[in-house]
């Protein structure tokens, strides 16, 4: 016996002796902690993320103007930006290009007409990305003639834009105006920022109407006249040429001067006609403008805009669309346009369908084998309860190190955790099943095992906490170099998986050691109670029968 006490601090024995007496308070106990943590948890308000937040290595600044600009006005907004956050230091590079509306890509807002793409210093020898940003808004929201939409460099999944919104009907005007909606009601909520649609920009455009009778009369041809206006648009190519320095042919175009180049001129314009005279353009034909058309989307068929969105420092994506989606159920918009959420929202809850899935797949194989090896559905669920046990840690481990939930990283950890604190209770279990053989009753077995599995568990349970500790805080170490950093962002892709495995597994194994040996007793009790009940039902059962049955004659 003294041996066996030897093994664990007093301590320990104390608190292992209150709970074999007292099980089911220390179970109760046990439920109110893991209670408390959620609670301290959901009351600190980290929420849920898809994804770890990586410091970005590049962020793109997008210029945003309407209206029918030439390519040297697009390229002067562009290099007013560039001059404007040329002296943010911390950028180490600028790479600029504009081009025309709607070319830049499809991720690239209709309305841009140039993009700045900025590299950033070392991590370590700049302030955070965020704060770049921030300046660089500072420096160029106050120009004249654009705005301006600042974006990180995304990673990990997905990619895009964290937030995007899809508004699908049947009438475009009704999906214009329930966009437009949308886009005030994000405005009003706040937290919103870089705010982008693919609504068809606003502008017109130039139609030459032609009377074909007129133009005949005249012995004007249509091929003629649209030579003639070729002259005052791309010009008219009249020749090739090829340069002695180079392989390919040069078009030789002809056209009118630049200073003659517009929609006056047009008006102006006389077409030679088959008597050889000059006839005004006027007779026959005459400008007429329209609204600009835009492209028109679909999705599974039916018409489609969407919005995309980041959220301001300090947010998260699925907190501020739960409060659009609350917003847009207090005061919904017009009846015949449906509003769905994609982007990171639809990943998170494809993601989490999935690592259900998994995580409950892998927690079925795992009963199973613990029932061939215990031959006992009592002892299968207190090996399984650690698993329980292990969440109020998750929650812990996240609220120590300020993280959020992440749908990814967390859930690998807590399925990953799963087979680890089992081991735990196999160990202790399997010890305690040793004592009942040896005759020992059910609370001194569960004492004793207690008692000796103490210094193993533990220690198992430390070398492996300690080895997930430099990623919890971030820590690279640099042997060659003696250097370590902290907060590189290499790191950062593991803290919400080793805070998650960190937490969840030092917080089982305390309880384990206090709640599994008291669950044990319970089960004895149980099935002493269960056994006494089935034999007093039997021996019911045998007396009626005995009453039963007539006096032999």
């Amino acid at each position: 016996k003294g041996v066996i006490s030897a093994t664990a601090p007093r301590s320990y024995r104390w608190t292992l002796k209150k709970a074999i007496r007292y099980p089911v308070l220390t179970m109760m106990t046990v439920i109110g902690i893991i209670v408390g943590s959620f609670s301290v948890y959901l009351v600190a308000g980290y929420g849920a993320a898809f994804f770890p937040d990586i410091e970005p290595e590049q962020a793109s600044v997008q210029i945003l103007a309407r209206g029918d600009l030439s390519a040297k006005e697009r390229d002067a907004l562009v290099n007013t930006a560039e001059t404007s956050i040329l002296p943010v230091d911390g950028v180490q590079d600028f790479y600029a290009r504009s081009f025309r509306p709607g070319s830049g890509g499809h991720q690239v807002p209709r309305d841009s007409v140039g993009t700045i793409r900025t590299v950033f210093a070392d991590w370590d020898e700049r302030d955070p990305a965020a704060t770049l940003m921030d300046r660089m808004r500072g420096l160029i929201s106050g120009l004249a003639g654009a705005d301006f939409s600042i974006t990180k460099q995304q990673q990990g999944p997905g990619g895009a834009l964290p937030i995007r919104i899809e508004i699908m009907g049947d009438d475009l005007d009704e999906i214009a105006a329930a966009t437009d909606a949308v886009v005030a009601r994000m405005n009003e909520l706040g937290g919103f920022v870089d705010i982008a649609d693919n609504r068809p920009l606003p502008g017109l455009e130039w139609t030459l109407v032609t009377d074909r009778e007129a133009a005949s009369r005249h012995g004007v041809s249509i091929s003629g006249l649209g030579t003639m206006i070729k002259m005052l648009t791309r010009g008219v190519r009249i020749s090739d040429f090829r340069p002695d320095d180079a392989e390919d042919e040069l078009d030789v175009v002809m056209r009118f001067m630049g200073d003659q180049r517009n929609l006056d001129r047009l008006g102006e314009l006389r077409v030679p006609a088959s008597d050889g005279s000059y006839v005004p353009l006027s007779v026959f034909a005459r400008l007429q403008p329209r609204q600009k058309g835009g492209d028109i989307e679909r999705k599974d068929g039916d018409r489609y805009m969407y919005i995309n969105a980041d959220v301001a420092g300090g947010r998260l994506p699925a907190e501020r669309v739960e409060a659009l989606q609350a917003s847009l159920a207090a005061a919904p918009l017009v009846q015949d346009v449906d509003v769905s959420f994609a982007g990171e929202n639809e990943d998170m809850a494809e993601t989490g369908a999935f690592l259900s899935q998994a995580f409950s797949l892998s927690l079925l194989l795992m009963l199973i084998v613990l029932m061939v090896q215990f031959n006992s559905a009592w002892q299968a669920f207190v090996t399984m309860s650690a698993i329980l046990l292990s969440t109020g840690g998750v929650m812990l481990g996240l609220w120590a190190t300020a993280q959020p939930f992440g749908i990814v990283m967390s859930g690998l950890g807590v399925i990953a955790l799963a087979g680890i604190v089992v081991n735990n209770n196999i160990v202790l279990i399997d010890t305690f099943n040793e004592y009942r053989a040896r005759g020992y009753g059910a609370k001194d077995a569960a004492f004793r095992a207690g008692l000796v599995r103490f210094r193993p568990v533990l220690l198992t349970a430390v070398t492996t906490i300690l080895g997930l500790l430099p990623m919890v805080f971030q820590l690279t170490i640099k042997i060659t170099e003696r250097d370590i950093l902290v907060g590189a962002p290499s790191s950062q892709w593991w803290t919400q998986l080793s805070s998650t495995i960190a937490g969840g597994l030092a917080f089982a194994t305390i309880l384990t050691l206090v709640a599994t040996p008291a669950m044990l007793v319970i089960g004895d009790r149980l099935g002493r109670f269960g056994g006494a009940l089935s034999r007093r039902a039997g021996s019911l059962f045998r007396f009626r029968r005995t009453r039963g049955v007539a006096p032999a004659e």
